[in-house]
């Protein structure tokens, strides 16, 4: 992994800790709180922010088990990159796919569960991250669902701001169970 990709993955941690502190304090009313039917309470979007890490995950580990396969990363790449970067740090929500999307009684649901849940697949993918050839850094390694096929560093990019997109959510959300 590159210092730089090994720096954001630390950033990353501190993020997810901050967060969870925030979360911890809160009761199981409030994490489950929802001010509209059509809005994912907290517990829910913890779910996704797993179910879309995870995923992840699972599809960098896939892809890596044949590496002729990838495409070196090109100017396409980069649009692509761009494109979802932009997108992600932008007002505009976009329904999630089918496969992130919060399932009511999917388990884990107990936040506790959730948590230790999602670090451990924060775990699996740095170890991942760390166990890779260099070269496949330079690779089209992850099939985002919005603008195909991205970077190891634009996976990382993207989990990072789809991490700092949804904390936003969280900190409203926390806001209006408050306020309730």
């Amino acid at each position: 992994m590159t210092k730089k990709a090994e720096d954001q993955f630390k950033r990353l941690t501190e993020k997810f800790t901050s967060m969870e502190r925030m979360l911890s304090a809160l009761t199981e009313d409030q994490l489950n709180y929802k001010f509209n039917p059509d809005t994912w309470s907290i517990i829910e979007v913890i779910q996704h922010l797993l179910l879309a890490e995870g995923g992840t995950y699972s599809y960098i580990s896939k892809k890596i088990l044949d590496p002729s396969k990838l495409d070196s990363i090109g100017l396409v790449t980069k649009i692509r990159e761009f494109k979802l970067n932009t997108y992600i740090k932008t007002p505009i929500k976009w329904p999630a796919p089918e496969i992130v999307q919060p399932k009511q009684g999917q388990s884990p649901q107990d936040y506790t569960d959730l948590i230790n849940e999602w670090k451990k697949v924060r775990k699996a993918l740095y170890e991942l991250l760390l166990s890779l050839d260099q070269s496949m850094w330079s690779k089209e390694i992850h099939k985002h669902p919005l603008v195909g096929r991205i970077s190891l560093k634009g996976s990382l990019n993207f989990i990072e701001f789809h991490f700092d997109r949804h904390q936003k959510q969280i900190r409203t959300l926390i806001r209006k169970s408050i306020d309730q």
